[in-house]
């Protein structure tokens, strides 16, 4: 149960040029992760969006009160097709991480 999705801009100067389409696929894919890491918990879901300048980036942060991810598996959370989810396509976080290196991103 989410009960809240905060989102706070903090002074941006750097400019990010990407289609608003893919930001709000990439967007609504880590907001779905982080529902579905929280829905593992028994914790009032809190979801933080954060934006801001850091380093000559803009630095979009997403952060959740859910699960987390086992250590075991982060190396692979951007392969193609690795899923731990019983619905899963593996294919949110893969394209989301080739989405933003091709704008000169790190995620």
């Amino acid at each position: 149960n989410v009960e809240s999705i905060t989102k706070t801009v903090l002074s941006v100067t750097q400019k990010c040029y990407c289609s608003g389409t893919v930001l709000t696929l990439i967007y609504g894919n880590f907001i779905l992760n982080s529902v579905d890491a929280i829905k593992q918990t028994d914790k009032e879901g809190l979801v933080k969006i954060s934006t801001y300048d850091e380093f000559n980036f803009v630095v979009i942060e997403f952060r959740d009160n859910g699960c987390g991810i086992e250590a075991n598996i982060l190396p692979k959370i951007f392969q193609p097709f690795f899923t731990n989810k019983e619905n899963g396509t593996g294919l949110g976080l893969n394209l989301a991480h080739k989405i933003i290196h091709q704008h000169g991103g790190i995620i």
